[in-house]
């Protein structure tokens, strides 16, 4: 497998990573019962899809970033896909 563009790198992140950030603060106070990988995996890419709809207006903003300040633009869009799921993480803690 080849990657051809850092594009793929930046959906795999926006798409995957947050939920397994949400979903491993989650299990720090509250480990689930033993599950096959394939439902943990369903689990996170929720989680993800809610970040990525938390955050979307967010993504719409720095857009115009893209096409003059590309590099700008990857580092903050990552940064917040990161930071977002920490946030989502520690407030599902607190609502429990």
């Amino acid at each position: 497998m080849v990657l051809n563009s850092f594009d793929v790198v930046y959906y795999t992140s926006v798409f995957i990573l947050p939920g397994f950030i949400i979903k491993g603060i989650i299990n720090i106070t509250n480990p689930s019962t033993k599950t096959t990988d394939n439902i943990y995996f369903i689990s996170c890419l929720m989680y993800s899809i809610i970040s990525c709809a938390v955050w979307s207006w967010f993504y719409v903003l720095v857009n115009p970033l893209k096409n003059s300040k590309e590099v700008l633009y990857w580092v903050v869009c990552i940064l917040v896909t990161i930071i977002g799921a920490l946030i989502i993480g520690c407030k599902s803690l607190c609502n429990r």
